[in-house]
């Protein structure tokens, strides 16, 4: 599915990292955690071409990530950044049906096949309370669940996602995790999160990173070899294996 061979990421200035080998599987749940500024969203946007390899290649069912046109990359491919949507009078089921734009034909028009996948993907993520609201009516929260509905309506092999649960309450946290686990099922999800504890519980494997290396393995590997302890632990802060959360002192 998508396979990173010799992958060195990174600005001029930024942390070097040694080279990430690895294959990742349709059906996969794969959780990206690191502090902050650890080079995550590098990452994500080099997997998407938005951001060149400083050396490597990444292969998308063993094609080379840059041997495939825009329209193509958006079929295999889709992603759901920070960035803040605002665009005024554009309704939430126009934005969603964005989404279906790399298989609209010559006239721009949506089939039925389209609209089809538009409705699944309200009923998937249960917002048809917003579908008739406009994008710049909804709070924070709301559009990143627009967003991620966006991606859904898409319906690519591959979904990359960059802290899309950064506005979400808990309750949206866990739901939101739980639909993305069920996609996983038929999908390659990789979600950039500071959501560690569901993270550590959804993923089938982690990408760790830590200046100056990557790790990647299952949660429960990572655990019990004290790099998840070692990665977010501070004087106030310790993760309990046994308990399988976080201990904080006050």
């Amino acid at each position: 599915m998508l396979s990173i061979q010799n992958l060195q990421i990174g600005y001029k200035n930024s942390l070097d990292y040694p080279p990430i080998n690895t294959h990742l599987q349709a059906n996969e749940f794969v959780a990206l955690i690191g502090r902050n500024g650890s080079g995550k969203t590098t990452l994500l946007r080099t997997l998407t071409g938005l951001l060149e390899a400083k050396t490597g290649t990444i292969k998308i069912d063993d094609t080379p990530l840059q041997e495939l046109r825009s329209k193509q990359l958006a079929q295999y491919i889709s992603i759901v950044t920070t960035e803040k949507v605002n665009i005024s009078y554009l309704s939430v089921k126009d934005l969603v049906a964005l989404g279906r734009q790399p298989y609209l034909n010559f006239w721009g028009q949506l089939s039925p096949e389209d609209h089809k996948a538009i409705d699944d993907t309200f009923d998937l993520m249960d917002i048809h309370y917003l579908k008739e609201k406009y994008i710049n009516q909804c709070s924070d929260g709301e559009r990143q669940l627009v967003m991620l509905a966006r991606a859904l309506a898409q319906n690519t092999a591959i979904i990359l996602l960059d802290e899309i649960t950064a506005h979400l309450d808990f309750v949206n946290r866990v739901k939101l995790f739980k639909i993305l686990k069920q996609l996983s099922k038929t999908k390659l999800i990789l979600i950039a999160t500071h959501d560690i504890e569901l993270a550590l519980k959804a993923a089938d494997s982690i990408i760790l990173m830590q200046a100056p290396n990557i790790h990647i393995a299952s949660p429960k590997t990572l655990i019990e070899q004290g790099h998840i302890d070692n990665a977010f632990s501070a004087p106030y802060i310790r993760y309990n294996t046994q308990q399988e959360r976080f201990d904080v002192d006050f």
